[in-house]
């Protein structure tokens, strides 16, 4: 004879694997986001340091206006908005100083680079 499962044990196993399911996706939406973050910060860093052997070549910060733009005046290979989350720009307020800045959705980081003005900072 051929043993079935019943409706009651079906329902528990169902029940369960809701359960597991409710808490796993906001934990892995918490890493997705966290590692965008990272991503953005990293992209960030590598944008100052392009700006700085920048202006050791040039005396001069350089602005850009979207990613492949940066990409372009700072020789970098940051990726385009269509692959990746984020935009980046760098503004220039001063000769002496850049404000880069990496958006998504609302999302800001910012990364300034000050080299004779006390208290200057990107504006947010």
């Amino acid at each position: 004879m051929k043993k079935s499962y019943s409706l009651i044990e079906i329902l528990v196993v169902v029940i369960i694997i809701t359960v597991l399911v409710t808490i796993a996706i906001p934990r892995f939406r918490k890493t997705v986001l966290n590692v965008r973050d990272k991503e953005a910060n990293a992209m960030l860093i590598l944008i100052r340091e392009a700006e700085r052997i920048y202006r050791l070549e040039h005396y001069v910060y350089i602005s850009c206006a979207n990613t492949n733009n940066c990409n372009q005046l700072l020789k970098l290979s940051l990726p385009s908005a269509a692959s990746s989350h984020w935009k980046y720009n760098v503004t220039v307020p001063a000769a002496d100083q850049f404000c880069g800045k990496a958006n998504h959705n609302g999302d800001n980081w910012y990364i300034s680079e000050i080299m004779e003005k006390a208290g200057s900072s990107c504006s947010h």
